[in-house]
């Protein structure tokens, strides 16, 4: 599993970032990461999430769509990993990733769910663990 949360008395709340443009899908992962005692950051461009990679604490946990207005995630999602190796990221896609950059995304430790995910699917995804 990927995003279960343990007991985190006396620890900062878990931090989740959402990189995700679909304000329908935005709002249904903050509300139950939320109720799942996540502290969410929500970004819907790129340039919000490159400015949050320099400027903000490390998350504990990254969902992120594949493709934004402002471009393809990949590269922010690269440099996300090689500065956080340990922390689980999820890529949620609607349209086919080309192989090279699944492959190269995959070797880095990211996992993929396709889009359109159901509400159960969307509880799974805040609910599982690395």
């Amino acid at each position: 599993m990927i995003f279960r949360m343990r007991s985190n008395l006396g620890k900062h709340p878990k931090r989740l970032w959402i990189l995700e443009n679909d304000a329908d899908l935005n709002l249904l992962l903050t509300h139950i990461a939320k109720n799942h005692g996540f502290e969410v950051k929500n970004l819907t461009h790129l340039a919000q999430a490159w400015v949050c990679l320099r400027d903000e604490k490390k998350p504990d946990r990254v969902i992120s769509s594949a493709q934004l207005p402002d471009g393809a995630s990949s590269d922010w999602l690269l440099q996300l990993r090689e500065r956080y190796p340990e922390i689980p990221i999820l890529c949620l896609y609607a349209t086919p990733i080309h192989e090279s950059i699944r492959l190269t995304l995959r070797a880095a430790g990211i996992l993929f769910r396709a889009k359109p995910v159901t509400l159960a699917q969307l509880y799974e995804i805040i609910e599982e663990r690395r």
